[in-house]
């Protein structure tokens, strides 16, 4: 798909040197216009009890939001400053429980978001955050970790493949970049030792839908060696190269995180590789 409107999540100046050059990249490769964003954080005093904040360390609390939002917007229209007429800054205010809400309602207005690793030491949008964007808005997500600013465009990508839903939306919402790359891998993970013959061709199919548009691609079906499927996810991104993974994100709850493994967050937290996330 065509990603023409890009909202780019932007929390410290330092953010904007590591998220913007890609999606500047993004939006000139596909003739889209970006938005950087970024949201400050408000405060609350509280009349007394062990969560109260007194008027001095409210005081310095609004003090240091508004010079990280002057130096983040300082920092943005000095790296957009070649391609002004394609990118746009907006600043928005939130309490730290409606950050996901605000950012929401933006992303439900574009085509691509693109927000760094939540595991980044100034990244103000955490995993659990990051999680509900992804569901709240069904919008694709580009995750950039800390270091990985010059791997886009995406040569070789891995894109992992079950009969889902969100799966099927992935590949179909990262097709403006499949079709830029010199290979797509489609994965399937075979979790249990007894195998079906729709098992052993699964993703051949898929792989046959994205030829007629143009991909080059080819199918792994692996086994599952790794302790989860999240895990064995960032094992076969490194073992085959991949500069991109491409996945669904699926909508377990925080409860079933800290039950279970959600696979979703575990590459959110472990990768190295930027991915691409639908929900």
């Amino acid at each position: 798909m065509p990603y023409k409107t890009i909202l780019t999540v932007l929390p410290t100046p330092s953010a904007v040197a590591e998220i913007v050059p890609s999606a500047v990249s993004v939006a000139e490769r596909f003739s889209g216009h970006m938005i950087g964003i970024h949201v400050k954080q408000l405060f609350e005093m509280y009349p007394g009890g062990a969560g109260a904040i007194n008027i001095e360390l409210y005081n310095r609390l609004r003090t240091d939001a508004d010079r990280v939002a002057e130096e983040t917007k300082a920092a943005f229209e000095a790296q957009t400053l070649a391609v002004a007429d394609r990118t746009e800054w907006r600043e928005v205010s939130a309490y730290q429980s409606s950050i996901s809400a605000k950012l929401s309602d933006m992303a439900l207005r574009s085509d691509l978001m693109i927000l760094g690793a939540p595991r980044t030491e100034d990244q103000a949008v955490g995993i659990g955050q990051l999680h509900d964007l992804l569901i709240a808005t069904g919008r694709p997500l580009l995750m950039l970790p800390k270091g990985s600013d010059d791997a886009l465009p995406a040569r070789r990508i891995l894109l992992c493949w079950t009969p889902t839903r969100e799966a099927s939306r992935a590949a179909h919402n990262a097709l403006g970049f499949l079709k830029e790359a010199d290979l797509t891998t489609v994965l399937t993970i075979k979790r249990h030792a007894s195998e079906t013959e729709a098992e052993a061709t699964e993703g051949h199919e898929l792989a046959r839908m994205l030829a007629r548009h143009g991909v080059t691609s080819d199918v792994w079906h692996r086994k599952q060696d790794q302790p989860t499927v999240g895990a064995q996810i960032v094992k076969e991104a490194q073992t085959g190269g991949a500069d991109l993974i491409v996945m669904g994100a699926f909508g377990h709850g925080r409860l079933h995180d800290l039950l279970f493994t959600d696979a979703t967050r575990e590459v959110m937290r472990t990768t190295n590789v930027p991915v691409l996330f639908s929900g």
